[in-house]
């Protein structure tokens, strides 16, 4: 299951976020995919610098489903219609 939500988050979310928000030189890939019975965590970094991750997170709770990004620093270089984009995929 981590497989398939890393493939997910590579192949689609990745590229929905770099055409949405038109950022061609975004290359950001999974670091980390944590599951647990209502929430998935994943960690996304830039190709450059795996330290760098920003925290994504999907949780159910009563029957909604929540979804949050975290910030790294590496997020301060992005400019606004690229953190919209990003929020709006979530």
């Amino acid at each position: 299951m981590k497989e398939a939500i890393s493939c997910f988050v590579n192949r689609k979310l990745v590229m929905l976020w770099e055409q949405s928000s038109h950022t061609a030189s975004l290359t950001a890939v999974v670091q980390r995919v944590h599951l647990a019975t209502n929430r998935i965590e994943v960690d996304l970094a830039p190709a450059t610098d795996s330290q760098q991750t920003i925290g994504l997170t999907w949780e159910e709770q009563r029957g909604k489903l929540w979804a949050r990004a975290e910030a790294a620093p590496w997020a301060n270089q992005f400019n606004p219609t690229t953190c919209e984009a990003l929020l709006r995929l979530l």
